[in-house]
């Protein structure tokens, strides 16, 4: 295990994150898993330059002293840099979701600087030695889009639902992925299944007969 593990979310807080583990897994899993996870809650950068009422992200109303420390409006891209380099270092980042940046920060943030993002974090994590998660949501994006991200990165993991009977099944496919992807080829391992239950997070090459 890392040292550290940090879950940093552009949307959302630690209270909503918290509420969606419960949804599926045991309590006790749960507690014991965010005792070592510090969430790092960005939706103030995020959203500050937007039409969004801060209440809404904020959870207060404004009040006069908060209308003086919205001065500070460098943006999500300089906030998630500077905590990256704080932190990053031999540790693991779960960044949710790198598709939520494009169109942030009222429009500033185009398409061309979330890819250069995923490559200039694709060589700092190199040098950090620790190991960088983002996620994307592959519905809000293109597939050439989707192929400038797993070209900038180092391995991709993708997460489909399939049919095959009464039940849907999620399955993990190795779309890349350094130094893995020839042995699975070598293997014929093409799909694995994956459940989340009580117990946490369950991957099989094994398919089961639904």
């Amino acid at each position: 295990m890392p040292p550290e593990v940090h879950y940093l979310s552009f949307t959302t807080g630690r209270d909503y994150i918290e509420r969606e583990l419960r949804y599926t897994m045991a309590d006790e899993i749960v507690d014991a898993a965010l005792d070592g996870i510090e969430v790092v809650d960005l939706s103030p950068e995020y959203f500050q330059l937007s039409s969004i009422p801060r209440e809404w992200y904020m959870g207060t109303t404004s009040t006069i002293k908060d209308l003086g420390n919205a001065g500070n409006r460098d943006g999500v891209l300089s906030e998630l840099g500077e905590y990256l380099t704080d932190n990053a270092a031999g540790n693991l980042v779960v960044m949710d979701a790198v598709t939520d940046l494009v169109g942030a920060s009222g429009g500033d943030v185009e398409w061309a600087d979330v890819a250069m993002l995923v490559r200039g974090l694709a060589k700092a994590v190199h040098s950090w030695g620790g190991l960088l998660l983002a996620l994307v949501n592959t519905d809000t994006i293109d597939d050439r889009q989707y192929g400038q991200l797993m070209d900038g990165s180092g391995g991709t993991l993708q997460f489909n639902w399939e049919s095959g009977g009464s039940k849907r099944a999620r399955t993990m496919v190795v779309r890349e992925f350094r130094g893995v992807l020839s042995q699975l080829e070598a293997e014929n391992i093409v799909r694995f299944e994956t459940e989340i239950h009580d117990g946490g997070l369950d991957i099989s090459d094994v398919r089961k007969i639904r």
